[in-house]
């Protein structure tokens, strides 16, 4: 891998340096597990998945079949953009794999804060 291509500094020039949170994003299947852990260990920081953030009522609904409304997934995102805030407090590095495919979502994760980036995950359907 040539350098330009894990270089993390972002294209934003009031933002120096590399994301003190990177969130992973990209449909099921895409590898955000597999690439978030790997940046994660070339970042220094943690990895978390998105999937451990939610509520047991999520949980639940999932395991009927169910699928969630963007009012069940309010709690989740909330409890994932505290995380966040967190590790930005504390100076931790982080990689989050999170599918965040709606903008709605992506804004509610990042809060205005130059210190989380996203690194969208695509390829060619199998």
């Amino acid at each position: 891998m040539a350098a330009a291509d894990h270089d993390l500094r972002p294209q934003d020039p009031d933002r120096a340096g590399p994301p003190g949170v990177a969130i992973v994003m990209g449909v099921s299947g895409s590898g955000k597990t597999t690439i978030g852990k790997q940046l994660a260990r070339r970042m220094g920081g943690i990895f978390a998945d998105a999937d451990s953030f939610h509520p047991p009522a999520n949980i639940e609904k999932m395991k009927a079949g169910h699928p969630l409304t963007d009012a069940d997934r309010l709690p989740w995102l909330d409890a994932m953009a505290a995380q966040i805030t967190r590790w930005l407090a504390e100076g931790q590095p982080a990689v989050l794999a999170c599918s965040a495919l709606k903008r709605v979502y992506r804004d509610r994760l990042v809060a205005g804060r130059k210190q989380v980036a996203f690194l969208y995950l695509s390829g060619p359907r199998r």
